[in-house]
């Protein structure tokens, strides 16, 4: 027996590897603890603890030194053994899994080695699953740094992290960070999706009935981040006004402002102020328009189905955002209420033409047209065209009434602002689309650095 013990201890030649001995052999132990809620045994050496954190010297030498078992149940056994694991051979054990552990129970013994440790392991490690819990790990212990790493992190990887499980767990402050980063980043969609998912998690840890009441208190001054102006409008009238989180006079304004875009929305929120929606440039490529014989399909381009397409190839000299397209109408101010759906390709010039397709969206436009009977369809969220490139742009009108105007006289080319867009030749015999809506596509604070309205002047 005894020469097996010398064998063993033979092979320990570092004196990490010598105290990694004696915590698994359990040799001359003189402290337990009793971890988790079932109260696992471990056993460990006075010595080695004090030596290592200030807070287990108090524990044990102080005037109210522990006598009996130490109880822990604050978390499991697995990443408390990984804890002294470290403390005995100064070797971290982390893990994805443990690593928000690790930093709680080296801040609460301080340990500062572990806690540099547990930090740049959790910056280097973060994902989408595991941000929300890094966060909340962040914030309880008023980690800025790692906060901050973490918010943009979860910035580029928002549908993502809405999605992750993790969220349900966000206190109010948290989750409340979280909207704020990512509201102007992901689908609008997307965040009511979270934050009804979010708040019943809430009622539920508050011991209250998940009412819709409950649910929009719990929400609290985070709930007018969402950018319900910028929804898509069938799922704000089948998804949003059934689940009751909105009264009547907030369902009225935000609809208001879906067939109206420049009525006031407050205090709700969408990605641009009244001022800059006023701002976006109208970049139109016809001289004119004129009212067309639509009662022959084959001139106007109604096919069979009902549908119509029309089309357009546009290049840019610089970048820009492209936020949706102009819509000829009836002639006289109404309310469009019309299906489309889009198609962006972009057109490469490399051992011959070739297309990728760069968005593909439906759109119902629900929009009131000016005296002209020109209305706007919006993207959901605007894209960027690149400066140089050729885009061929196809809008197809699914359902609504015929229009009563078309464009006539094409530009092939149109100045706006420090822009210049360049007209190819169509290919529909439909004049459906009058132009084009864009802005500046330079970013700023997560929105879009719009354009001052300029004169357009047309060759």
């Amino acid at each position: 027996m005894a020469s097996c013990y010398l064998s063993k201890w033979k092979t320990c030649n570092t004196l990490a590897q010598c105290n990694m001995h004696m915590l698994t052999s359990a040799e001359s132990c003189d402290v337990v603890f009793r971890v988790g809620k079932e109260e696992k045994v471990v056993t460990a050496h006075r010595y080695v603890l004090i030596s290592r954190s200030c807070v287990f010297n108090a524990m044990f030498c102080g005037p109210l030194a522990e006598k009996d078992d130490i109880s822990i149940p604050d978390v499991g056994s697995e990443d408390f053994e990984a804890f002294l694991r470290y403390l005995y051979t100064d070797i971290p054990d982390l893990t994805p899994e443990n690593a928000t552990t690790m930093l709680y129970l080296a801040k609460k013994y301080a340990v500062g080695g572990l806690e540099r440790l547990s930090l740049d392991f959790l910056e280097s490690s973060l994902t989408p699953d595991s941000a929300c819990d890094v966060l909340e790990q962040a914030h309880g212990f008023d980690e800025t740094d790692l906060h901050a790493t973490t918010l943009v992190m979860m910035a580029k990887n928002g549908e993502a992290v809405l999605e992750s499980p993790g969220l349900d767990d966000l206190c109010q402050c948290c989750f409340h960070s979280v909207v704020s980063a990512l509201c102007r980043l992901v689908k609008p969609e997307s965040m009511f999706n979270a934050a009804v998912r979010w708040s019943g998690a809430e009622c539920v840890r508050q011991g209250l009935d998940v009412t819709p009441q409950n649910q929009r208190k719990a929400i609290g001054s985070g709930f007018f981040n969402i950018l319900f102006p910028d929804m898509d409008p069938l799922f704000f009238v089948k998804t949003v006004v059934p689940s009751k989180l909105l009264t009547n006079e907030e369902h009225v304004k935000i609809l208001s402002y879906f067939l109206c875009p420049v009525e006031d929305v407050s205090p709700f929120s969408s990605r641009h102020t009244r001022e800059d929606r006023a701002l976006l440039e109208r970049v139109t490529y016809f001289e004119t328009f004129v009212v067309p014989v639509c009662c022959d399909q084959k001139k106007f381009g109604e096919s069979p189905k009902g549908e119509i397409t029309d089309d357009m190839f546009v290049r840019c000299s610089q970048k820009v955002m492209f936020h949706g397209f102009n819509i000829f109408g009836s002639g006289r101010q109404h309310i469009f209420c019309h299906n489309y759906h889009i198609k962006v390709y972009k057109n490469v010039s490399c051992h011959g033409n070739y297309r990728r397709l760069t968005l593909e969206t439906d759109i119902l436009a629900s929009s009131l047209s000016d005296a002209n009977g020109i209305a706007s369809a919006n993207l959901g969220r605007p894209v960027f065209l690149d400066g140089g490139e050729t885009y061929h742009i196809l809008v197809t009108l699914k359902s609504g009434d015929l229009p009563l105007h078309t464009g006539e006289g094409q530009r092939l080319s149109v100045e706006a602002g420090q822009v210049k867009f360049y007209f190819g030749k169509r290919t529909s015999p439909a004049r459906l689309i009058s132009g084009i809506i864009i802005s500046d596509g330079s970013p700023k604070d997560g929105g879009l650095k719009l354009t001052r309205n300029v004169r357009l002047k047309g060759k």
